[in-house]
């Protein structure tokens, strides 16, 4: 990546959901999801700007990764988007990434949908469908 900065962006114990659409990114994020009443960790990287353009946009630099006990970095697992339907950017949704694992109502739930795995191969959340959380951050990341 070569980042040399991140900024929290923020988080939903601080603002509240809802906010995802409302605030502007014009960088790259790393979002960061803890699944509720687990020590599940899942997230992703987007490497273009979120914007409202209610379209997907490609690339194979963007990613998920899922931890599966929060406590041992060794359950961690990264998958690479594909190519198709990498980050999706719409009014009425939080965070997309290839409509595998994505957020339709701005953080207060979240799905897997595990039809569209393979936009992000290797990676086999164990999960699917609804998903509570108990809070997410995003960051920014400036590459400079």
């Amino acid at each position: 990546m070569g980042c040399t900065k991140s900024k929290f962006r923020f988080g939903i114990s601080q603002v509240g959901f809802g906010t995802w659409s409302r605030l502007g990114y014009n960088s790259a994020t790393v979002v960061i999801v803890k699944i509720k009443g687990s020590e599940q960790i899942v997230g992703g990287y987007n490497p273009f700007d979120w914007d409202l353009s209610n379209s997907y946009k490609t690339t194979t630099d963007s990613f998920i990764f899922l931890f599966t006990d929060r406590k041992n970095t060794k359950t961690a697992k990264v998958g690479y988007s594909n190519g198709s339907l990498s980050v999706g950017c719409f009014l009425d949704c939080g965070p997309i990434f290839g409509y595998y694992f994505w957020s339709r109502n701005h953080g207060s739930n979240w799905t897997v949908n595990n039809s569209y795995s393979h936009n992000y191969p290797n990676i086999s959340i164990p999960m699917t469908g609804s998903i509570e959380v108990d809070d997410y951050e995003v960051f920014q990341i400036n590459n400079k």
